[in-house]
This record gives C-alpha cells, structure tokens and sequence, in this order.
C-alpha cells in the first residue's frame, strides 16, 4: 500500500565485508556479492567465516521526512538575495540515518548494538557508501525496468 508505515514495508540491503590484515594494519573491506557468494560456497571453513555478513533494514523516506531531510541539508548563504547552499554530504547523512532502521550488528557479548546516529557514525565509510548504494538501487528503477 502506498500509505503504509508498517515493518514490512522495509527494504532488506544486505553487504559482504571482511577484515584484512596486512603490513598496513586492519581494515575492514566491502566484498562484492558474486565474490562473497563464492568464498561461502567453498568448503574451506576458513575462508567461509571470514566472510562477514551486514543485514540491514531500510524504509523510503515520506514526503514529510524528505523535507526535513532536504531542510537540514541547506542553508541560505546570502539572506539578500536568498541563496542557498547544499550540502550533498549532509543530505546523504540525513537520508542515511532517517532510512536506515535495523541491522543485525552484536557487540563483544553478542548484544544488539542499537542503530543511532552515532553508531552509523562509527561504520567504516566504505560500508557505509555500499550500503547506500544498495538502497539507491533497491528504491531507482533501472534502465531495464523501464522498458519492460
């Protein structure tokens, strides 16, 4: 339904990471999926779980969100003649953490780590920018789509 605010309007994005260690130090990095598919079909246990799986749950933004979104990306530079300036980065931080609702993120102890502001703050942006993507394209009709 179009007027829907229910869970299951969610949208699932799910993205591949592992961490790599070399003579830099540890990182995390994003897989892509065909290679994380491929090294979880393996039967080598090893580099199956090193293979990390992020399971997040996102919901589109209203016309309501979408504003307030848009409202705290811009600002009037020049109250004369009312320019404004946009801030990309801070509608692509708003949008983030005014969609993203739910992962499947544990601590140490295996406690839900709660999705706020300031634990998507603390992801790695290289996770961050996958998982953005990803919904960009869950929520983007393709190319494809529309001759169809």
């Amino acid at each position: 339904m179009l007027l829907n605010e229910s869970s299951d309007s969610y949208i699932t994005v799910k993205i591949y990471y592992m961490y790599k260690e070399d003579e830099f130090g540890k990182c995390v990095v994003v897989v892509p999926d065909k290679k994380a598919e491929k090294l979880l079909s393996e039967i080598d246990e090893t580099k199956k779980k090193q293979v990390k799986i992020l399971v997040t749950q996102w919901r589109q933004l209203s016309w309501k969100d979408q504003k307030n979104v848009i409202k705290q990306s811009a600002n009037i530079s020049d109250p004369t003649t009312g320019s404004i300036n946009f801030d990309l980065y801070g509608f692509r931080d708003a949008r983030i953490k005014a969609c993203l609702k739910k992962w499947n993120l544990k601590d140490d102890k295996q406690n839900d780590i709660p999705v706020t502001p300031e634990n998507i703050d603390l992801l790695p942006a290289d996770i961050v920018f996958a998982l953005q993507n990803k919904f960009d394209a869950a929520v983007e009709v393709s190319e494809e789509e529309m001759g169809k």
